[in-house]
């Protein structure tokens, strides 16, 4: 081979490492940034009233990432609560969105399937695209 032909078969080589090792700052940590190896991928198990109560703490700590729910009850409906709306008022403060259940007022919210929504809703609101 030519100089020329070693030279263009070197950068090549080069330019194609080069494109595998740029990863974005997400996935390797750093200032304002946490590695998808360093969270705690936490099973939450309880999502009644007080589970409800103590999953937007855990939430917003980025080091921990909720990645499923747990409760006997599928979506109940006769949870007890000091405020009728008050929970449900307070899981729509966390999520920015006044609409979350929409036509659930009044009924205090609970169950797998409520926390499963939450914590989807949440972390959807976190994203650009919104999902």
């Amino acid at each position: 081979m030519t100089f020329d032909a070693n030279r263009r078969q070197f950068l090549g080589s080069a330019a194609a490492a080069a494109a595998f090792s740029i990863v974005p700052r997400h996935v390797l940590g750093g200032p304002g940034f946490v590695a998808p190896s360093d969270k705690i991928n936490l099973a939450y198990i309880g999502t009644g009233t007080q589970g409800l109560r103590e999953m937007p703490v855990l939430l917003a700590s980025p080091d921990i990432q909720i990645t499923a729910v747990c409760d006997p009850n599928k979506d109940a409906v006769e949870y007890r609560d000091w405020d009728r709306n008050g929970l449900l008022g307070s899981l729509r403060r966390t999520l920015r969105d006044s609409n979350w259940r929409g036509g659930s007022e009044g009924t205090i919210p609970g169950g797998r399937d409520v926390g499963q929504s939450f914590v989807e809703a949440y972390y959807a609101g976190q994203r650009p695209s919104g999902q």
